[in-house]
């Protein structure tokens, strides 16, 4: 599977963002081929019809429509590539996290590593045009650099990830306050680091200082759902990928994943999808 990488020296000033308009760019990559990047990317569709298979989920794209995505999520483009119209942004989480001197940002936003909801956004015309137009002058901020730049884009950006996340809050019905538990947002990210290795409540309660019982009431007053559930589905949702676009042998995901034995993989996967992993992937593969 090819991994696109940040290229960290493209700008002589080591800016770690990028933004341009997609139709200008003739390497970006919207072929049906399994694909990923390291970063953070932000795009915005004037124009794009077709559908996208994010990780495990399959939905269709539209014109004045918002995708995120987050590090590593894999996906296949099945659009006219000659047709596509917007703007994409590309970035680090150092990019802001070092100068907002706060390392969880990018998860207090909603919009990324949210396997909850759809990570798409439509806005009213003129929301749209606001976003549209910012997007515009950054691009224009960087092709013209100035000694304050980086500032200037740094401002420009964290104005429309903040603007963005309310309205993916609005859209999608997220209690807005989410973003501001420190519990909340830090199992977000040591979930994210470590699901591969701890599937225990008790780990993720060590790793935040926090006792067991806390960690639930807080997991299920925020999602309705226990921190158990949490922590299974993001793994249901790693084995579903690895399954769809590796070659890796059930044995293979199971290890990988800290399974001590195939079967409590299995299990544990027929528990929330009904189907054991091999019905799964042979499913995929005869187009069910």
């Amino acid at each position: 599977m090819k991994v696109y990488k940040f290229n960290k020296e493209k700008f002589n000033n080591g800016l770690l963002m990028e933004i341009g308009k997609i139709e200008e760019v003739p390497f970006f990559d919207f072929s049906d081929k399994v694909h990923c990047t390291d970063f953070f990317e932000v795009m915005v569709f004037s124009k794009i019809s077709g559908e996208l298979i994010l990780d495990t989920k399959k939905f269709t794209m539209h014109d004045n429509q918002f995708l995120f995505i987050s590090p590593f999520q894999k996906r296949k483009w099945f659009v006219n590539e000659s047709d596509i119209r917007g703007f994409f942004l590309i970035f680090e989480n150092d990019f802001l996290s070092d100068f907002f001197e706060d390392k969880f940002f990018a998860y207090r936003l909603q919009y990324f590593f949210n396997p909850y909801h759809t990570s798409t956004l439509k806005l009213t015309s003129d929301n749209f045009a606001l976003i549209n137009n910012f997007f515009g002058e950054m691009q224009q901020e960087i092709h013209h650099t100035k000694e304050d730049s980086e500032h200037l884009l740094r401002s420009i950006l964290y104005y429309i990830l903040t603007k963005l996340n309310r309205e993916f809050c609005a859209y999608h019905n997220i209690e807005t306050d989410i973003q501001y538990n420190q519990t909340i947002v830090e199992f977000k990210m040591k979930l994210e680091e470590n699901f591969h290795k701890f599937h225990r409540v008790s780990d993720y309660a060590e790793m935040l200082n926090v006792s067991r019982v806390t960690l639930n009431k807080v997991i299920k007053l925020h999602y309705n759902l226990s921190a158990t559930n949490l922590i299974k589905q993001r793994i249901i949702s790693e084995v579903k990928s690895e399954l769809l676009y590796s070659n890796k042998s059930i044995s293979e995901i199971a290890y990988e994943l800290n399974f001590k034995e195939l079967h409590h993989l299995t299990r544990l996967f027929k528990q929330y999808t009904d189907l054991t992993p091999k019905q799964f992937r042979e499913n995929y593969q005869n187009g069910l």
